[in-house]
């Protein structure tokens, strides 16, 4: 499959809100048809690993991501040393818990160097999140811990555009396409976003030019990560979302 034309009968039809511009960034939501799939069905067998890409197949779930465009008069492509970061959330979060982080690296960015370091920003949201979640309602099935990385591995191979070009305007709906190479993109993860960025780096290792992990959430060899990933699940599932000074 070279483009996304053939999972327009799959995944569901969406017009993302237009979200308001700040006065750091021009922001726009995306989304594609989730490939996450195991490499076997029997629970008896290892469930450590993504499927290969021989047997991956879109579903009609979808994960979705923001994408950040720094506003800049002096922007600086990857070819030229600019930096894509990817952020991955934690469990219970959604894309735009990242804005705090976004604006205080690119103020950082606009105090301390002439020509902006940082290209692009893309916050990245599993099925199981946010508006992703709320697309999925209808088919998604219980947590899975490699659900995440194999999206991730989807996205920055495949949804991601090849070429640096911040005044073009992207469909909602991003096209699959094999990505030779982008230079200069580091993977950012905060605890089961920092595991699905180690578990995706396996998979591409030279696609990510750094990784930087935050309180990732470990499980040791000799544990069940599948049966770990479900207790913590639905921990975080009994978190409340509605609070007094909210």
């Amino acid at each position: 499959m070279d483009c996304a034309t053939d999972e327009l009968d799959i995944v569901p039809r969406w017009e993302p809100s237009v979200r308001e511009h700040s006065q750091d960034w021009v922001v726009s939501t995306h989304y594609f048809a989730s490939y996450a799939r195991w490499r076997t069905s029997s629970r008896t067998k290892s469930r450590t690993e993504p499927a290969s890409d021989e047997s991956l197949a879109p579903t009609k779930l979808v994960a979705v991501v923001n994408r950040y465009i720094p506003r800049s008069k002096s922007p600086r492509s990857p070819e030229e040393g600019g930096l894509t970061l990817v952020l991955a959330h934690w469990l219970g979060g959604h894309k735009e818990c990242w804005e705090p982080t976004i604006r205080h690296l690119l103020h950082l960015d606009k105090e301390t160097v002439s020509s902006r370091l940082i290209s692009e920003i893309w916050s990245f949201e599993p099925l199981h999140h946010g508006d992703a979640a709320l697309l999925n309602k209808d088919g998604l099935v219980g947590p899975d811990p490699m659900h995440y990385p194999t999206d991730l591995v989807e996205f920055i191979r495949r949804r991601m555009p090849e070429k640096w070009n911040p005044s073009q305007t992207l469909s909602p709906l991003l096209p699959r396409h094999e990505i030779l190479f982008r230079p200069n993109v580091i993977g950012i993860g905060h605890s089961i976003g920092g595991t699905s960025f180690i578990h995706a780096a396996l998979q591409m290792p030279n696609a990510l030019s750094s990784l930087i992990l935050i309180e990732p959430f470990l499980v040791s060899p000799e544990k069940n990560l599948h049966k770990a990933y479900e207790v913590v699940s639905a921990g975080t599932a009994r978190q409340p979302d509605v609070f007094k000074s909210r």
